[in-house]
């Protein structure tokens, strides 16, 4: 016989659904006196019932790795950890996800070599949970600026300990970035289309300590 496994995360959606079936009861009865009210308590519930239900429990990071970035995995990888900024999920329909490891120079070619990387310039990560950079050198005149929201305030976590961006001036940093048949700078200059998939691969290396980070950002 099949037992269901009563983990936390079940029993905080079954608290929460049962939290949303009172505040609908509640809109029903009160929809003819506050309309205003009533509609706003419906429609916050809705959302968190369907935000709920369209989140997938989070793979292991090696698994993220060998999908997204390079499958085998590097002999040189070790420390391997991830995360997932949950409040991307709101606005980009999507998902972003952060990793941190180590890995030796000659291992870190071999994920540069695997997509189109171009090399960045001034990467700067923001009180606002933005990663910001130029895909132009310090020495053009005319610069192409760009950036991606990963941890937002607003969001329910920020980040992990081991997200250490105020070393990140240490790093050279590699783009990928992907929308249509447009790569990188090409690609941020492109008009996006309803619906169509943009993806950006961020991997910063820091070679005195063999550190990496990676962010994968899907979304539509």
């Amino acid at each position: 016989m099949n037992r269901c496994k009563l983990t936390v995360r079940n029993l905080f959606i079954l608290f929460a659904v049962l939290i949303c079936a009172a505040v609908l009861s509640i809109c029903t009865v009160s929809f003819f006196q506050n309309t205003f009210l009533s509609d706003l308590l419906f429609r916050g519930c809705l959302i968190g019932v369907i935000l709920m239900h369209n989140t997938p429990p989070m793979p292991q990071p090696n698994e993220i790795f060998t999908v997204h970035i390079l499958d085998p995995i590097p002999n040189s990888v070790t420390n391997l950890k991830a995360d997932r900024p949950e409040y991307s999920q709101v606005f980009s329909k999507g998902y972003i996800y952060t990793l941190r490891f180590n890995i030796n120079r000659a291992d870190l070619a071999l994920i540069i070599g695997s997509q189109p990387f171009q090399r960045v310039w001034d990467v700067r990560y923001d009180e606002f949970g933005d990663i910001n950079w130029y895909w132009d050198p310090p020495y053009r005149t005319s610069r192409r600026g760009e950036a991606i929201i990963v941890y937002h305030p607003e969001g329910r976590r920020r980040e992990p300990k081991w997200f250490k961006t105020n070393q990140w001036d240490e790093f050279e940093v590699y783009v990928f970035k992907k929308v249509g048949d447009y790569v990188n700078a090409q690609a941020m200059e492109y008009f996006k289309k309803a619906n169509e998939q943009e993806i950006t691969h961020i991997l910063l290396y820091n070679e005195k300590d063999q550190e990496a980070y990676f962010i994968i950002s899907n979304s539509r």
